[in-house]
């Protein structure tokens, strides 16, 4: 199943703070292939408020305008605001508002493309 090929996926492409560590930003960009098409894979990856479907550290998501809350399944929670949708580029942005993680200022973007024989990459 897609989402079970998404889920092992590191899925974010970030800029992070992390307090205690060098001044500066830290770039970080993980992808993953995907054994199906964009159109099937951007359906579920593209749905900001349905995190909870496939990524298995979420037990639960809400949505109120742009911004989400995940709780996670040992109960803590993370917002975030989305700064960017394009459903048609296949690709949406959010950033971390609060949350337990030894972060600050994270911004992540996820993103959809076609590969080769009909297959995706995650971004």
């Amino acid at each position: 199943m897609i989402n079970k090929m998404i889920a092992g996926a590191a899925l974010y492409c970030g800029l992070v703070s992390i307090p205690g560590f060098a001044a500066g930003t830290l770039e970080v960009e993980e992808s993953i292939m995907v054994n199906a098409n964009p159109a099937a894979v951007w359906a579920l990856a593209g749905n900001f408020n349905g995190l909870d479907r496939w990524h298995p550290a979420i037990a639960k998501s809400h949505q109120a305008e742009d911004v989400r809350t995940l709780t996670l399944q040992d109960g803590a929670t993370i917002t975030e605001r989305l700064t960017n949708y394009n459903a048609q580029g296949q690709h949406y942005s959010y950033a971390i508002t609060s949350d337990p993680l030894p972060v600050k200022d994270y911004q992540s973007t996820l993103r959809v493309e076609s590969a080769k024989n009909h297959t995706s990459k995650v971004i």
